[in-house]
């Protein structure tokens, strides 16, 4: 049986490479990538719903039996991935954002180092070359991205989207793929930094006082950022394992395509709340082309779990086994009318369908020594508690499963609507096969 409470030693897999790579680097908060700015790879973007490497090191070391294969659902930024590298354990990872895939990718490569130094040399040059106002004709970028934007209102000053348009086209004529993919991740991580906007809990907003902020100068933040991920792909080279799987697209039909034994997933999902992730990564996703159109978008966003009714889809349910979920829907369809949105009762249905169903397909791929550790978070609306672990538990078993233990690992804020106040659980379930 997985103990939670297991503290991290880091003596059963402890390596030189591990060691170069965490250097004693601890988190305060290791379900999160708080404090992991500074940290090798981990800086390459900063994902906030990451795990910290210690916490993917502290769930392999309770496993008694040491895993060959570890699984993440939601790859996200990767770290799950690249620290079962960095323990010669086989990662297979799952992402359907293309761009937190191309960022996943980059991190599990190997890099020849004079390659990265020359290819740098070799964008810097190209992007000057290209800095012309045809790239606006090249890469048609939505009217709120740049300026003069629309209602006085642009993410990026003209000159500033000039600058990072001239470095997707220098980008977009390397021949090697794998530092293109790099190069290409590198020059999404400072897109928010240069534009006028801000990223946090709540989405994107504008800056305070963003139109009398000065232009970021583009050529001086890219190099460092690349240079950065030059001097962390030295890592690479200590990897003891350097193989993975990454599936690209919606969990929901890739977890079929994984055919070997599973003897840990370990994954965050996106929590209930109606929070819809992809929006969060839109200046990436259409600066740097991944999407190209509305159709694009809507694709993409249908393409995730049904936690948010920001894009209208199918949110028919089958029946979830759980008598706390009944209870939840059956409050909230009573406060419907007080609800922002009449279909929320019908999306938390829709999410716990989507959720346990994943659970029950990884099931199946579990090795006979196998286990399921999910991260995952309450929501509220007008009130009514949304129990995520309870009713995650409650459905596990019904479907099989035996929980292990399921503990509340960090407190977070509920809305400001809600009171804004320390009041949602986020947990850890365990679950093995019974």
């Amino acid at each position: 049986m997985s103990n939670i409470s297991a503290p991290c030693t880091l003596k059963n897999y402890q390596n030189a490479s591990l060691d170069a790579w965490l250097q004693e680097w601890a988190s305060s908060s290791p379900t999160t990538n708080q404090g992991t700015e500074v940290l090798a790879f981990q800086r390459w973007f900063h994902f906030k719903e990451a795990f910290s490497p210690t916490f993917v090191v502290e769930a392999i070391e309770r496993q008694l039996t040491r895993p060959k294969v570890v699984l993440d659902a939601f790859s996200g930024s990767g770290t799950t991935a690249l620290t079962c590298q960095f323990l010669g354990i086989h990662p297979i990872t799952i992402e359907v954002n293309p761009f937190l895939a191309d960022l996943t990718q980059a991190k599990l490569e190997v890099y020849d180092i004079a390659a990265l130094h020359e290819a740098l040399r070799s964008i810097q040059r190209v992007a000057k070359q290209k800095r012309t106002p045809a790239l606006f004709e090249q890469y048609p970028l939505p009217p709120t991205f740049v300026e003069p934007g629309v209602k006085d209102r642009w993410l990026f000053n003209y000159q500033v989207a000039l600058e990072i348009l001239s470095y997707r086209a220098a980008i977009d004529l390397l021949t090697d793929t794998l530092i293109q993919r790099l190069a290409r991740v590198i020059l999404g991580s400072i897109l928010v930094k240069t534009s006028n906007a801000v990223i946090n809990g709540k989405g994107r907003r504008y800056r305070k006082n963003w139109q009398l902020r000065p232009s970021q100068d583009v050529d001086v933040i890219f190099e460092q950022a690349f240079r950065e991920a030059t001097s962390d792909a030295v890592l690479t080279l200590g990897k003891p394992y350097r193989k993975y799987d990454l599936l690209r697209g919606d969990v929901r039909s890739r977890i079929d395509d994984v055919n070997t034994k599973i003897d840990l997933a370990l994954f965050s999902p996106p929590y209930p709340n109606t929070f819809d992730y992809t929006d969060v990564y839109n200046i990436e996703l259409w600066m740097l082309g991944y999407l190209k159109s509305a159709q694009d978008n809507h694709i993409l966003r249908s393409q995730t779990l049904r936690s948010h009714v920001q894009v209208s889809r199918d949110l028919s349910a089958k029946k979830i086994i759980s008598s706390t979920l009944d209870n939840v829907l059956e409050e909230l369809n009573i406060k419907t009318d007080m609800l922002w949105d009449k279909n929320i009762p019908k999306m938390i249905a829709a999410y716990f369908d989507d959720l346990v169903g994943l659970i029950e397909s990884i099931s199946k791929k579990l090795s006979d020594h196998g286990h399921i550790e999910v991260v995952v978070g309450d929501s509220m609306y007008c009130g009514v508690l949304v129990p995520v672990a309870k009713i995650l538990s409650e459905a596990a078993v019904e479907i099989g499963l035996k929980v292990e233990s399921s503990k509340a690992v960090r407190a977070m804020r509920a809305s400001a609507q809600q009171g804004g106040q320390l009041r949602l659980d986020e947990s850890l379930v365990v679950m093995s096969k019974t």
